[in-house]
């Protein structure tokens, strides 16, 4: 079979929406997103030039549904009314290009990375620092690179 009689070329309809195509680029962190959970538009402005690539759809990656726990670092946020608009904007624009822009959606997970001090989950509450891990399997270290210490608890 050629490439050009290929499925991953032709529309899929998923729900109610249908991609132009089955590729689609996987979420990729590149430390751009705003401390106030809002799209900054060089953040947006690479999504829509991946989208303009041809793409079916595009994943913008650690967008938090709780405020209260983010991802490692700063996090695109859809978890107050506010931050609707502007991200509608911003799934209008790569829309526009012909391919869908989906979330990947966070919460605080039972099993969480922390680093040094500040879970992968947002930052550390000063009841959760105080309460032991009851975990049978306690913390252990998984990478000496980045001081990474796996949860198997929750709160950690």
């Amino acid at each position: 079979m050629e490439m050009k009689d290929s499925k991953l070329f032709s529309p899929l309809k998923v729900g109610k929406t249908t991609l132009q195509n089955r590729i689609g680029l996987a979420p990729m962190s590149m430390d751009y997103e705003a401390t106030d959970g809002t799209v900054p538009k060089r953040l947006a402005d690479i999504f829509v030039r991946r989208a303009e690539g041809g793409c079916g759809f595009v994943v913008i990656d650690a967008v938090t549904v709780d405020h209260n726990y983010w991802y490692i670092g700063r996090t695109t946020a859809l978890d107050r009314d506010e931050l609707v608009p502007q991200f509608a904007e911003f799934a209008k624009r790569v829309s526009d290009t012909g391919s869908t822009l989906v979330p990947q959606i966070i919460h605080r997970p039972r099993v969480h990375l922390r680093l040094q001090g500040h879970c992968s989950s947002g930052p550390l509450r000063q009841q959760e620092r105080k309460r032991p891990c009851v975990s049978s399997h306690q913390h252990r270290r998984d990478s000496d690179h980045h001081q990474a210490v796996r949860c198997c608890c929750s709160p950690c």
